[in-house]
Formats: C-alpha cells, sequence, structure tokens
C-alpha cells in the first residue's frame, strides 16, 4: 500500500512480505506475527524499514481501518472523529487522521523505536517518533486498503 501527497514530498509505503517465524513446528507462533516492509519520506529524510511489527490479527485491523478512514465524513473545520488513531503490540507504527476534508484525508503516521530513520536513532535512543504527514484523496486510501487486503491474502490470520 502507498500513501502520498501531491502537495508534499511526504510518502509512505508498506507491505506484508511474511511471517516471522515461517519454519516454525508450533503452528500458533508460525502465523503470530506478519513481517512487513515499508518506505518513508518527510522533510527531513527518506528511508526504510522491516521488522515483524503487527500481529497478524492487528494486519486486518489496519485494513478495516483504512476503509473507515476514506469513508469518514468529512467535518466542515477539518476535524475528526476523535477515534481515528489506530496503534499496535510493538509499538513501531501508528496512524491518526488529524483532518478530514471533501477530497481527502490527512493522517499522520508515527513511525518509532525501530521504524524511525537511521539519523533519527542516532540522534536519540528513545526518543519521540518520526512523523509523516500525508494528505490522501479518498480514492487513493480505497486503493491502499485494498493493496492492504492483497497482501493479506497471501499471508492471512490463520489463527483467528
Amino acid at each position: 500500500m502507498q500513501l502520498g501527497s501531491a502537495d508534499s514530498d511526504d510518502a509512505f509505503a508498506l507491505e506484508i512480505v511474511g511471517y516471522e517465524f515461517p519454519d516454525h513446528p508450533d503452528r500458533e507462533t508460525r502465523y503470530s506475527w506478519h513481517q512487513i516492509r515499508g518506505r518513508a519520506t518527510n522533510s527531513a529524510d527518506s528511508w526504510s524499514f522491516d521488522g515483524p511489527a503487527l500481529m497478524c490479527s492487528e494486519s486486518a485491523e489496519l485494513a478495516g481501518w483504512l476503509r473507515r478512514a476514506s469513508a469518514m465524513q468529512p467535518d466542515p473545520y477539518g476535524n475528526p472523529d476523535l477515534r481515528t488513531r489506530i496503534s499496535f503490540t510493538e509499538p513501531n507504527l501508528a496512524l491518526t487522521v488529524v483532518a478530514s476534508i471533501a477530497a481527502a484525508v490527512v493522517i499522520e503516521i508515527e513511525l518509532g523505536y525501530e521504524f524511525r530513520s537511521s539519523r533519527s536513532r542516532a540522534l536519540r535512543d528513545f526518543g519521540p517518533a518520526d512523523l509523516v504527514r500525508v494528505n490522501v484523496s479518498r480514492g487513493s486510501l480505497s486503493t491502499a486498503a485494498t493493496d492492504w487486503e492483497r497482501d493479506l491474502a497471501h499471508y492471512p490470520d490463520l489463527l483467528h
């Protein structure tokens, strides 16, 4: 899935590339975590990241969140509903709708710990997350949800 802004250089891409323990003999361990890979760009840096950041059940939650964000009603003042943040067990990734306008949704993506840029990790051990802010059309958000669901179909949550 890809999220980008036509009006800025900020961009974010994320994909599922496998299970964390694909050969583990215990089924619950084998299908517990998705291995993901991503790329982020903001005004300060551009970087790649990867790791086991989503439980398999959380990957499905992200797909639903993207669909809800694309269907969110515009607010005349651009203020989103306060229930628009999604975060996960591993605190490397969180997404928040920060504005909902007629043609687009503004999403702030927080990349923490192992998903921060190498520049940020060199400057501070466990400081604040790196931020990417994208202004995404509703159609592009729906496309991102479909792309994420396509990834998920290759690595389904086989425990739930």
